[in-house]
């Protein structure tokens, strides 16, 4: 039994270090393309598979390091703090809906459920950081239009990030199914 606990252990600690490292290799990777980024599907994801507590241990490393180490400059630190909140915020609620999530059997509706998830929850991700961004840098126009003009252009990145989700939802089932392989059968992911 204790050899089993260790293995799980162990398997655990290396899917959180694949997420993290996955999640700042898509940073990387997609950094200089405008508003589309999979860190936000990275956490979520590690909410869903791996629990809420692992889950903001990737989150907080993947938005921390990208956020700190960025070739376009480190983020001041309200906005690097409303970032790390924003990615806390992806990976929380993938916990709080993962066994949901995981039991709709309608693919149109996961598709759907999945979607608006990616929805709101980048539109809070980015409500945030335009706020962020308000008040290191204020502004001569009230706080509203402010925000109304930042959503403007987070557009593309709401609605890829939406997109997304919804793609990515096909596969939650097979997801969990593989990453289930890798823990002992009696226990769960969360």
């Amino acid at each position: 039994m204790k050899k089993e606990y260790q293995k799980s252990k162990l398997a655990k600690i290396s899917l959180t270090a694949s997420f993290i490292a996955l999640g700042i290799l898509s940073g990387y990777l997609l950094l200089f393309v405008p508003n589309v980024e999979t860190m936000g599907l990275i956490s979520f994801c590690a909410g869903i598979y791996l629990g809420y507590k692992r889950g903001l241990v990737v989150s907080i490393s993947i938005y921390g390091i990208i956020g700190l180490i960025n070739p376009l400059g480190a983020s001041p630190l309200p906005v690097l703090t409303a970032q790390i909140t924003g990615g806390c915020l992806y990976s929380l609620i993938g916990a709080m809906v993962s066994h949901r999530l995981l039991m709709i059997r309608d693919k149109k509706r996961t598709i759907i459920v999945s979607m608006a998830l990616g929805f709101v929850l980048t539109l809070l991700y980015d409500i945030l950081t335009n706020t962020a961004y308000y008040i290191i840098f204020g502004s001569p126009i009230n706080f509203t239009v402010f925000l109304i003009g930042g959503l403007i252009f987070s557009s593309i990145h709401i609605i890829s990030n939406a997109i997304l989700f919804g793609l990515f939802s096909l596969y939650l089932g097979k997801i969990k199914r593989l990453l289930g392989f890798f823990l002992t059968t009696n226990e769960s992911l969360n």
